[in-house]
């Protein structure tokens, strides 16, 4: 055992102190975790490795920040639960007021249209909120589209768990319109194989902004060091070349 003179407590109980606090200093910046939701454009996974605009933001800011940071790609709804209950925990989404209280909101990213896609042959013309109101409509669960079809009290909604089956469902028929973002739903016919003129890009019901965002107890130093990253990748042009590598804009 060893034992100190009453002198050498003090001087021990400093140094023990003040390494305490490089260690809680540390851990509050380290330790952060990053979440994407799996939505192309903007997070998917291809032959299992991590892809798209969030991704690659999150790597530009790696770069300024100097550090490594891993990312997890996966369902929305499993990222709003994970949100609500893990600490230190860093996402992107939409701004919704559903979602304001949720978060802490670090940074605007893009803008995305939230609008009704049908198949051109059919003919259908979605010209608004009632002519809505008439058809199967298909979303994603607990997405803007949604949130939108809730608000807008749309009755005959087909729920499912991502916008990638609602692109099936809509070329086999089994919807008659899918309400989804414009980047995101391009990019899934486009990975489906389905071409353009295929499809037809209507009313857009609402325009939102893609959030960079923390949970609620993420630390002010964190919240700053994110938001600065966030700023010079923005400055420094990155961040519209990334938007532009995705056929996308600020």
């Amino acid at each position: 055992m060893l034992l100190l003179s009453p002198f050498q407590r003090p001087a021990m109980l400093r140094s023990l102190l003040a390494l305490l606090a490089i260690f809680l200093v540390c851990h509050v910046h380290a330790n952060e975790r990053v979440i994407l939701p799996n939505i192309t454009p903007y997070a998917f996974e291809n032959g299992g490795v991590a892809k798209g605009v969030e991704v690659d933001v999150v790597a530009a800011i790696a770069r300024h920040m100097g550090k490594p940071i891993t990312v997890q790609v996966m369902p929305l709804a499993r990222v709003l639960a994970t949100i609500d209950s893990e600490p230190g925990t860093i996402t992107f989404f939409g701004r919704t007021p559903e979602r304001e209280a949720r978060v802490v909101w670090l940074a605007s990213v893009c803008d995305e249209p939230f609008q009704f896609i049908t198949r051109r042959r059919s003919g259908l013309n979605i010209d608004g909120v009632e002519s809505a109101k008439r058809v199967v409509v298909g979303v994603t669960r607990s997405s803007i589209g949604d949130s939108l079809a809730k608000v807008n009290h749309l009755p005959r909604v087909d729920r499912v768990e991502d916008d990638v089956v609602n692109a099936r469902k809509l070329m086999a028929d089994r919807i008659d319109t899918w309400l989804g973002g414009q980047y995101s739903s391009r990019s899934i016919a486009h990975q489906l194989g389905i071409a353009d003129d295929e499809l037809h890009y209507g009313y857009v019901l609402k325009t939102y902004q893609i959030w960079m965002v923390g949970s609620r107890d993420l630390d002010a130093g964190t919240q700053k060091a994110w938001q600065s990253a966030f700023e010079a990748i923005r400055q420094s042009g990155e961040l519209a070349r990334i938007l532009q590598n995705y056929g996308m804009t600020r």
